[in-house]
């Protein structure tokens, strides 16, 4: 480092003695008055080095202060941890302390809760099953396609049409559409046996849970358009 270049970073060091006359917020900083505030020396802030291009006096000011007076040293983790330990409400210093975390750490892999138990499939009923299969669907990947069924399920006594278009699955009770790519006649059981992926829908055909009437790879085809999402996700971080 330079002289000239080393009597500038004096220059700044020195106006920290200004600091008490300032306020320093999480990421601000509140100048003190243009009487009390000092300036570079007009020889120094002229070097090529000390210009612009490298930052602005007035950053560099901030950033000498809140270094020595302040909690933020540029580290974005310690910012965080700083600002979830200052937090009076309880969801966010739990935001901000799981990002400082996940930034130190990097995204957990821990053991993933299964949300997709029996119980939670089982409870379900038809109308809430199918929203759930809507909230899976890939819909950008499947805007131009279109695909009908009919759903018959012989123990409920219940008919549906399942309809993927324009990038939506829509679902309505007590309706058959003339037009279906196939129907297909089940139980809930056997529709159970295949969300939890106890069986197959090639398993199921073959032994005679699952009859379909029309084009047979339709249902394989919408199911293959689920979207799956991983349990432990990113925060902070892209």
């Amino acid at each position: 480092m330079g002289a000239g270049h080393g009597s500038f970073v004096r220059s700044i060091e020195s106006q920290v003695s200004a600091g008490h006359h300032a306020y320093a917020g999480p990421l601000a900083l509140r100048p003190p008055p243009r009487d009390q505030r000092r300036d570079s020396a007009p020889g120094e802030a002229n070097r090529f080095s000390n210009r612009g291009y490298y930052g602005s006096l007035n950053h560099n000011v901030k950033a000498t202060y809140v270094l020595h007076l302040g909690w933020f040293i540029g580290n974005p983790a310690d910012a965080l941890e700083q600002l979830g330990y200052q937090a009076e409400s309880g969801p966010w210093r739990n935001f901000y302390l799981t990002g400082a975390q996940e930034l130190r750490n990097g995204v957990q892999k821990l053991p993933t809760p299964d949300t997709a138990s029996p119980d939670t499939v089982k409870a379900m009923d038809l109308d809430l099953f199918f929203d759930y299969l809507a909230m899976r669907l890939k819909g950008p990947e499947v805007a131009d396609k279109h695909i009908t069924l009919n759903l018959e399920f012989t123990d409920l006594n219940q008919k549906y049409v399942l309809e993927m278009v324009n990038g939506v699955l829509n679902h309505t009770e007590g309706l058959q559409s003339n037009q279906a790519d196939a129907t297909i006649t089940l139980t809930r059981d056997t529709l159970n046996k295949i969300m939890l992926k106890q069986t197959t829908l090639k398993d199921a055909e073959g032994s005679g849970e699952i009859k379909v009437q029309g084009e047979q790879g339709k249902l394989e085809e919408l199911m293959s358009y689920m979207d799956s999402f991983d349990f432990w996700f990113n925060i902070v971080t892209p």
